[in-house]
């Protein structure tokens, strides 16, 4: 991968490329500039400028994929010490490819962290997953299953998830019916307000009180 490439990537300063912080918090920008004939990444937040060294982009990369697993993201101010094992300490690591800072403005050369990950993102280098530790970046990590729950249900498979005769209040199963996929969208459309929670029960014939399955009821008369 060749830096210049993933550059010609990023914005220009006329129309910078637009970027929300991990937590999706806040809006910013980053484009390619120069500073002193070198090129840097200018990352502009508000009205605080911030000047990071574009060959992090591809060190990064690299140094993830050789990882290849998650790490968390630890965004720190350049005052304060980052977290050990995050993407923050590593982008200010005397271990790192150049040695140090990749943020180049001194005072704000933190937040590292911060806005170099969803750049990253951006550029289809990296993909931001909310993992088990607040805040971090993934590259390779398989598909999970989660559990949700919701008062309207459409579903589109061809076997339904319910096989009782009443399914779920607010299940529609339509499959490939276009027909029942329009009558079912309608109904979903009125299914709004509140209503009180219908009882159900399982009935079953042979508990019941009567003479033919020599059952008592009531021996109050």
């Amino acid at each position: 991968m060749k830096l210049a490439d993933v550059l010609d990537q990023v914005g220009t300063e006329a129309k910078p490329t637009k970027l929300k912080t991990p937590s999706g918090s806040a809006d910013y920008t980053i484009h390619r500039g120069e500073k002193d004939g070198k090129p840097v990444l200018v990352c502009t937040v508000g009205k605080t400028v911030l000047l990071y060294d574009p060959r992090c982009l591809t060190d990064l990369h690299a140094m993830l994929t050789k990882r290849g697993d998650w790490m968390e993201l630890g965004s720190a101010d350049e005052q304060k010490p980052a977290k050990e094992g995050t993407i923050e300490a590593w982008g200010r690591s005397n271990g790192n490819p150049v040695g140090g800072w990749y943020g180049l403005k001194k005072g704000l050369r933190g937040r590292f962290g911060m806005y170099i990950p969803p750049l990253m993102e951006a550029l289809g280098l990296a993909e931001l997953t909310p993992c088990d530790a607040a805040g971090a970046i993934d590259f390779e990590r398989a598909a999970q299953s989660t559990t949700e729950a919701f008062d309207l249900v459409l579903d589109l498979r061809s076997e339904p998830a319910f096989a009782m005769h009443l399914p779920p209040q607010g299940y529609f199963h339509v499959g490939a019916d276009a027909a029942r996929l329009a009558a079912a969208v309608l109904q979903l459309r009125e299914r709004i307000g509140e209503f009180e929670k219908p009882k159900f029960f399982h009935y079953k014939a042979k508990l019941c009180a009567h003479s033919r399955n020599e059952q008592i009821g009531c021996t109050a008369c």
